[in-house]
């Protein structure tokens, strides 16, 4: 191709490129400036995902470490009151029963301090004060409390003839034990007694009935064996109950065995 041909094609391709710049300014001229398309912050996946999990992770972690705390402080709170409590308590409890046991009395006898027994048996010897001895028979039914049975017996000559006369006494009763020193216990005993004296003669006529109020003391030398003093004063009625009398009755001293 001539060169001449080449320079007139070259030429012709410069002329529309210059037409086609041309164009495009004033089309942007008519439209106005070109707007500026506003970007948004996007971060990255790693970026961003790793920052949320950093804080989500953070507030847990912290709100985790103060409820931990506040439960173990609760924990430590609730465990020490308790402790604290019952131990209080459990001294409350030791003096309060020291001192029950300090201020109640005991029930049970001193080893070295003797008395009535429940339940105990007893067989009493009465010395003679002026007509015949006494055996009796008591059973305590309690520590201050017995029933006594005397049985007397006398026998006699008869005076107006040959052979002998016999007399009977019984004197049943409640022996009260009212009060105590060591081991001397002073007592009252009401009682009911019969007599019928040593002579030959119908037993209406001699038969003596009588209520008896007593009082005395018995000393325990051990749970075994006593002495006891006792006198009294009766309402006596005999001869067939046409004599009554009000008399004091006669000082006796027993010696008693129990078992």
């Amino acid at each position: 191709m001539p060169i001449r041909s080449l320079v007139s094609v070259s030429a012709g391709l410069a002329f529309v490129g210059v037409m086609a710049v041309a164009g495009n300014a004033s089309a942007q001229g008519e439209n106005g400036p070109a707007k500026k398309t506003p970007t948004k912050d996007v971060r990255s996946p790693s970026t961003g995902w790793a920052a949320m999990n950093t804080q989500s992770a953070t507030a847990p972690a912290s709100s985790s470490a103060a409820s931990l705390s506040a439960s173990s402080s609760a924990g430590v709170s609730t465990t020490q009151q308790p402790s604290t409590a019952s131990t209080t308590a459990g001294a409350a409890t030791e003096s309060s029963s020291s001192s029950a046991a300090a201020t109640t009395p005991t029930s049970a006898p001193s080893p070295d301090r003797y008395g009535p027994r429940a339940g105990s048996h007893g067989l009493s010897f009465g010395l003679p004060s002026g007509g015949g001895g006494t055996v009796g028979y008591s059973y305590g039914l309690s520590n201050e409390a017995s029933l006594r049975l005397d049985v007397g017996l006398e026998i006699g000559s008869n005076p107006a003839g040959s052979g002998a006369v016999a007399g009977l006494s019984v004197d049943a009763g409640y022996r009260l034990y009212l009060w105590q020193a060591g081991n001397m216990h002073a007592f009252v005993q009401p009682s009911l007694f019969l007599s019928k004296p040593a002579v030959d003669q119908r037993i209406d006529e001699v038969l003596t009935v009588a209520a008896v109020g007593t009082v005395g003391a018995e000393y325990f030398f051990q749970p075994q064996l006593s002495v006891s003093a006792a006198t009294g004063l009766s309402l006596a009625l005999s001869k067939k109950f046409e004599d009554v009398r009000l008399r004091t009755g006669t000082s006796a001293l027993f010696v008693n065995f129990y078992w």
